[in-house]
């Protein structure tokens, strides 16, 4: 397979990299730790953390990996989130995983 994109191929490995490192953590600690990669604190941060934050927020701890973070503002956001009652979220998450939610 060759990607003819430069940028495509870029956000392939990188992606690529990213879960090689979750599956590593995840692997090294039997599932009980979660791995979150924030290239900055700006737009990219917030789609990462958001997009892996949640799909782990089952797990006892995070690794929150800044390496060649490029800065930015989502900080604050980034602290709110993490000191929110992650028991009473993780098990709204649970019911979701688990089927289809009865709404009244």
């Amino acid at each position: 397979f060759e990607c003819a994109d430069y940028y495509a191929s870029s956000r392939l490995r990188l992606w690529s990299w990213v879960e090689a490192n979750r599956r590593h953590v995840d692997e090294a600690t039997g599932g009980r730790v979660g791995y979150i990669y924030l290239p900055n604190t700006a737009g990219a941060g917030y789609t990462f953390f958001n997009r892996m934050f949640f799909a782990q927020v089952d797990k006892e701890a995070m690794i929150i990996d800044e390496r060649s973070n490029a800065g930015g503002q989502a900080a604050n956001y980034i602290i709110e989130v993490l000191s929110r009652d992650l028991d009473r979220l993780a098990g709204q998450i649970e019911g979701i995983k688990g089927g289809v939610e009865e709404v009244h």
